[in-house]
């Protein structure tokens, strides 16, 4: 890991440390209330999403082998694209299983 890369993952642990993201409230599961300014968080905005398959050649010919998801995301009028690869189908079912949670949570009217 480079120096660079380094300092930036103990900034961002350091961030965590004094500005941590609230607790979600009491027998609320995993809710986080809309106080992520008050706590230093600055929120993202998230203009576009998408899911891809990754592989490691240049122009994209050689076998599949993560799930990409990708989102343009404009965070304090700074805009980019994040990626996010997962590395095994385990990794995928569990976001899955996460959303579906959430989601059921949220909209529990919204048929399956």
């Amino acid at each position: 890991m480079s120096k660079r890369n380094r300092d930036k993952r103990e900034t961002n642990r350091r961030t965590r440390d004094t500005h941590p993201i609230p607790d979600a409230a009491p027998g609320t599961g995993q809710r986080v209330a809309d106080d992520l300014k008050r706590a230093g968080r600055v929120p993202a905005f998230i203009d576009h999403y998408g899911v891809a398959e990754w592989c490691p050649t240049p122009d994209g010919s050689g076998p599949p082998e993560m799930v990409v998801l990708h989102a343009d995301v404009d965070i304090a009028d700074i805009p980019f694209t994040l990626y996010l690869r997962f590395k095994s189908a385990g990794e995928v079912d569990r976001l899955i299983g996460m959303l579906t949670r959430h989601r059921l949570s949220v909209w529990p009217e919204v048929p399956q």
